[in-house]
């Protein structure tokens, strides 16, 4: 994906997470000498969830990444011990 792609990507996404009522934290956008990329940080001030949205050279990757503040499994949940969990996805996404 080229840069200028990559801008309107990122600049559609952040449309519509604002339109969602999600906050902007940082931006930058540096390709100086083929090397950076363009990101952006939006939160979610309700729940606390972030979405990070990044574009990198050299290689031209879009890339979305979410994270959320609720790490402990629900309780009722046969794993529930009221402690963190920690998952380690398998790939192709196995459970």
């Amino acid at each position: 994906m080229d840069g200028a792609a990559a801008r309107e990507a990122l600049r559609r996404a952040g449309e519509g997470l604002r339109a969602d009522g999600w906050e902007a934290g940082f931006a930058y956008d540096d390709e100086a000498g083929g090397r950076g990329g363009v990101g952006a940080r939006y939160e979610d001030p309700d729940t606390g969830d972030v979405v990070s949205l990044q574009w990198s050279l050299p290689a031209g990757l879009l890339r979305v990444d979410a994270e959320s503040p609720c790490r402990t499994v629900p309780g009722g949940h046969p794993k529930a011990t009221g402690k963190p969990v920690e998952w380690t996805p398998q790939a192709p996404f196995g459970p």
